[in-house]
């Protein structure tokens, strides 16, 4: 019994699971390291398009897989195991887009208001280890003083590294927020790991759709960074943004200036407790609109999604209705974090 795990840069590893053993765990036995996040098969980041073979899963495992929206074709390798002779699996991302997490140091250089609910914490790594990721990745970032760690998707561009900028969305007696509102200074000193995440930029000449919610736009803006830095600018973009209240609004000038790069694009932006001031669409990000804009690239579209878990959901039956495969949407939930928990904030 043999796997062959192949990755779309040409890159092919074939391997022996051992009895029992999950797709992942195979893989990892054998120094072949996939994308993967939660290991329980609800993030969706491990899953590879079976191509040959057949692959089985736990009874446990039943309702896991009623509610993951894959494709006829496709496998969760954190808990699928091989149930044939020769099973072969292709990912859709290259070899090299896997990176090992490290612990670095970051030192603040400047904490300043983006807008009455977010604060910018802009800082460098230090040390001898480089920061390497890919556009719309996250660090995990440990509270001084406190012990527990939070997560933040970095809004920097990944072609300069090393300076890093993350948003921070300000709550109300959150341990991150009490320190970067009272305590914070340049010069301090913050232990973090990363990159991580599998929410990254697909480098292919597809339109894009960015759906965001709240400080959901900082991957978006990196990743918008990027594709201007790269020259990448001719495929179509568009950006949907949601946010609560006024002062959940921020980020949409420097946006505005990156999409003036391409030349397709389109910003539209939706606030639920919209002031007697609002101009734009009163109401949730599904609310814009989404749909036409999935039906005008329908045949080629990349879908990626960064907000709280119910605009995630909401989004993905828009999607689902639209006819885009699950293999060409990509998600990010993040929620506010207990005291004591590492959550993606």
């Amino acid at each position: 019994m043999g796997c062959r795990f192949v990755f779309d840069d040409g890159e092919t590893f074939d391997t022996v699971p051992a009895s029992g053993e999950s797709l992942l765990a195979t893989a990892e036995r054998h120094s072949v390291s996939l994308l993967v996040d939660c290991r329980e098969g609800t993030c969706l980041s491990c899953r590879g398009r079976l191509i040959n073979g057949r692959v089985r899963y736990a009874e446990r495992h039943e309702r896991t897989l009623r509610l993951a929206p894959l494709a006829a074709d496709e496998v969760l390798c954190c808990i699928g195991e091989p149930a044939s002779d020769d099973v072969e699996i292709v990912f859709g991302y290259p070899r090299a887009a896997v990176r090992p997490a490290r612990k670095m140091v970051l030192e603040i250089l400047e904490v300043a208001p983006l807008s009455e609910k977010v604060m910018a914490l802009r800082g460098a790594i230090r040390g001898r280890f480089k920061l390497v990721f890919m556009p719309g990745q996250y660090l995990e970032v440990q509270v001084p003083d406190n012990g527990s760690r939070r997560s933040y998707s970095m809004a920097n561009a990944s072609s300069t590294p090393n300076e890093v900028e993350l948003h921070v969305r300000i709550i109300p007696g959150g341990a991150m927020s009490d320190y970067l509102q009272h305590r914070a200074k340049p010069g301090d000193l913050l232990d973090v790991r990363g990159p991580l995440g599998v929410f990254y930029l697909r480098r292919r000449p597809a339109a894009r759709v960015f759906v965001t919610g709240g400080t959901g736009l900082a991957p978006v803006v990196a990743m918008l960074r990027d594709l201007v830095a790269w020259g990448e600018v001719d495929s179509p973009v568009s950006v949907l943004h949601g946010v609560t209240t006024r002062g959940d609004l921020y980020g949409l000038d420097e946006v505005q200036a990156l999409l003036a790069n391409f030349t397709d694009r389109r910003i539209a932006v939706a606030m639920q407790e919209a002031d007697n001031t609002w101009v734009g669409v009163r109401g949730r990000v599904t609310d814009l609109p989404l749909a036409g804009e999935l039906t005008r690239f329908r045949d080629d579209v990349d879908v990626y999604l960064c907000g709280p878990p119910p605009m995630i959901q909401a989004v993905r039956q828009v999607t689902d209705q639209a006819g885009i495969p699950p293999h060409r949407v990509f998600a990010e939930a993040f929620s506010a974090a207990p005291a004591s928990a590492t959550t993606k904030v």
